[in-house]
Parts: structure tokens; C-alpha cells; sequence
């Protein structure tokens, strides 16, 4: 008697009952879990994968109860006893909030995560498991991506309606006597940041890489017109702060460089239009540029749900795609992208002020920014806080004290077609 109890107790200490059943990595859709059985597994059957003879096949195997305490810790985590966890209704005789039963609970609560096609599995881990029903963790409250995510919004709101500069909000929000506004700015600022570190989002843009740049403001005959026997740097490089207006990432009147990786990629980000004289100039870099990439989230896969050890890159990863997509929109009408692109400004700012970073690495917006697609097929763009005079001819000595712009000769001319 005194064995079945304590083992009763084991039972419920654990949250799973016993099983006989074996499981092989093809029973489970999720990465984590198919490699966890892979490297944890030994060689043996499968209870539930045959071959085309209905002989189960031999692979790398585990029992389920010993693949069991992974699973646990996503239940234990992000569900609980819907009749322990939610009020009781005495009117309506039922309880207040979302519940689960058992089969379903497995088959399609917990299998969205499993991503489990045999039912027979299913219903093994619905036999293994506790028969209750279940609710989730956030039926009152909220997950930590979706508190980022409504802090993103509401610093958008306080940087779009704030009078100053995005230089002053950066430099203000880091004073003593910085208002409650601006401190809420900083500490949204500071959290992306941590995120992105989290997910390791940099990139070293070398001297031997291409950087191309295209304007429609020179036009033909260059050489001719003004007298001068070569298009500058200057002019092809980082606009002056007298001819800047407002973008995506800088503000009117700052000077950073905007180019792309790929030469129709930087046609198409300045919206040339037929018949326009294009002129296009490689750069490279002086030295090494440590910048942000924001374009490798598109490539980051989501952490899986099982893997503990990811819990916080899990969280930043869907706060990062929300954020991606809000800045990588294309926006039309000028006075919005004055407000629009205000928040995207700061965030800039931020990078420039408050990091080592030399720029930023984002997805184009002109090269169809949809759903959780950024920058497909290299589609990319690049901001480098390079200013006009540090966009210099290659004959030009480099100060290796500065980040400078070093242009290829011969920029070339072209009609849009």
C-alpha cells in the first residue's frame, strides 16, 4: 500500500502518468524536440512510425515518459488547473474564461507547438497526462512581448506628439531632471537594445564590401555644365544638411549616408522614374564598420517553446518582428512620413548616440515587406552615420580616426528605362 501511494505522489509531484509508448524525432514537427530525441535518444522502434510494410522502423528513439519533463515545462509554465486558476460563475453554472479539456488541450492548444500529425500520439500524451481541465496562464494577463509591443506603441505615440528634435529627445531623456515622458522613451530605447544584443543582430561591414548609392539630382554632362572634370564624392556621398529632408532614419538637416548592397536596390529605394538620369557610385569603407542588422531577423527562426534556455530570445523575437514590420512599411504622403517616421528617427539616434555602432542594416521597404518577409532575397539597404566630408575620392588620404567613404572612380550615368 505504502508503494502505490508514494507513487501516486510521484505522479502527481510530476504532472505525467506512466507509458510504454516509444517516440522517434519524425513524431514531432518542432525543431527543439526533434533534435532533443536525436541527441538524447538511443536506437530502437518506433511505437507509432512504420515503413511501407507496417514494420516500425528502427531510428534514434526515447520513451515518452523520459521526453515528458521537456513538455512539462511548457505546461507548468503557460497553463494551469482551469478549475484552481478561473472564478466560478454561480448564474451561469460555469467558469469565467477560456478552458481546455483534455483532447483538446493536446490536439490543439499544446500540438500548435508540437506540431504533432499522428493522432495516435496525441492520444498517447492525452493518456499520459493529468484529466483536467486547463486554462491558459494569460487568461488575466498579459505575455512579455505583448507588454513590449504596447510600450513600442505608446513610445511612438510620445516621440510623434513630442515638439522636440529627435537629437534633443535622445540627449534629454538621459538627464537627471528628464520628464516621466522622456524616461519611458529611454527605457523602451534601452529594452530594444538589450533584445537585439540578445539576438546577436550585428554585422561587419568591411572595406572590401560594395556600397552602392544612386542619385537623380546630377544629370548629364556634368563635367561640362559646372566645369569640374569628375562627379565628387561630396556630391555623390552623404548630403549636406542644407539638402536633407526628412527620412526614414534621419531627420531634416542630419546628415547620414543611405545606400544598398545591391545597385538595383539603391535605384529602386530612390523612386526613379522613366526616362530619369540616374547616376550610381560604389563606395567602400575606410576601415571596419561594426553596424546593426536588422535584416537578419528575417533569417533569426523562432525559438521553440520547449527550449527553456530561450524563453527571453523567444519573447524578443516576436517583438523585434512587430517592430521590424512597423519600420519597414512604405509610406506615401510626406506629412505622414514626417510623423511616421519619427519614431524610426529616435530609434536611429539612439544607435548613433548611445552605441558603438557605425549604422544600420535594415530591409527595403520597396521590395514587398509582407507578413514576416524582410528583406528577401538580399534586398537591403544601409544608413551609416558618415557625414558629407567624410565621403572622400580614393586618391584622397583616409583618416583612420574618422568612419569615411572612400569612392570607386567614374560613377555611372544612366536613363531610366
Amino acid at each position: 500500500m505504502g508503494y502505490v501511494k508514494n507513487d501516486m505522489m510521484n505522479l502527481q509531484e510530476r504532472g505525467y502518468d506512466h507509458s510504454d509508448k516509444i517516440v522517434c524525432a519524425g513524431c514531432f514537427g518542432d525543431p527543439f524536440l526533434k533534435n532533443y530525441i536525436k541527441k538524447h535518444g538511443e536506437y530502437g522502434s518506433c511505437s507509432f512510425c512504420k515503413d511501407s510494410n507496417g514494420k516500425a522502423r528502427y531510428k534514434k528513439v526515447m520513451p515518452l515518459e523520459k521526453l515528458m519533463p521537456v513538455i512539462m515545462n511548457v505546461i507548468n509554465r503557460d497553463y494551469l488547473d482551469a478549475h484552481v486558476a478561473l472564478p466560478w460563475d454561480s448564474e451561469t453554472k460555469s467558469l469565467l474564461g477560456d478552458t481546455f479539456d483534455p483532447w483538446d488541450f493536446v490536439t490543439d492548444e499544446l500540438n500548435q507547438y508540437l506540431e504533432c500529425e499522428n493522432g495516435k500520439v496525441l492520444l498517447a500524451l492525452e493518456n499520459i497526462l493529468p484529466f483536467e481541465d486547463r486554462c491558459s496562464r494569460y487568461e488575466f494577463s498579459r505575455r512579455q512581448e505583448e507588454i513590449d509591443l504596447q510600450e513600442w506603441n505608446k513610445f511612438c505615440y510620445l516621440v510623434q506628439t513630442s515638439k522636440l528634435s529627435a537629437e534633443q529627445i535622445v540627449t534629454e531623456c538621459y538627464r537627471k531632471r528628464a520628464s516621466h515622458n522622456l524616461k519611458e522613451i529611454r527605457t523602451t530605447m534601452e529594452r530594444i537594445i538589450s533584445y537585439l544584443e540578445e539576438l546577436n543582430m550585428t554585422e561587419r561591414i568591411r572595406p572590401e564590401d560594395t556600397i552602392f548609392r544612386c542619385g537623380t539630382h546630377i544629370g548629364q554632362d556634368f563635367d561640362k555644365k559646372y566645369d569640374i572634370p569628375v562627379i565628387p564624392a561630396t556630391l555623390m556621398g552623404t548630403a549636406p544638411p542644407l539638402l536633407t529632408n526628412h527620412n526614414r532614419m534621419s531627420e531634416k538637416g542630419d546628415m547620414m549616408f543611405y545606400g544598398a548592397f545591391k545597385e538595383n536596390v539603391a535605384v529602386v529605394e530612390i523612386g526613379a522614374e522613366k526616362d530619369q538620369i540616374l547616376t550610381t557610385a560604389k563606395f567602400h569603407t575606410n576601415k571596419i564598420f561594426k553596424v546593426l542588422n536588422l535584416s537578419t531577423l528575417n533569417r533569426c527562426s523562432l525559438p521553440s517553446l520547449f527550449d527553456v534556455e530561450q524563453e527571453e530570445k523567444r519573447s524578443a523575437w516576436f517583438f523585434l518582428m512587430e517592430f521590424m514590420r512597423n519600420i519597414s512599411m512604405p509610406v506615401s504622403d510626406f506629412d505622414d512620413k514626417i510623423k511616421e517616421y519619427k519614431p524610426t528617427q529616435v530609434f536611429t539616434k539612439f544607435i548613433q548616440r548611445k552605441t558603438a555602432m557605425a549604422g544600420i542594416v535594415y530591409p527595403s521597404s520597396k521590395f514587398g515587406v509582407t507578413n514576416d518577409q524582410f528583406g528577401v532575397n538580399g534586398e537591403r539597404c544601409v544608413v551609416l552615420f558618415v557625414t558629407n566630408r567624410d565621403c572622400i575620392e580614393e586618391e584622397d588620404t583616409s583618416d583612420l580616426s574618422r568612419k569615411q567613404l572612400i569612392m570607386e572612380p567614374n560613377p555611372v550615368q544612366r536613363v531610366v528605362k
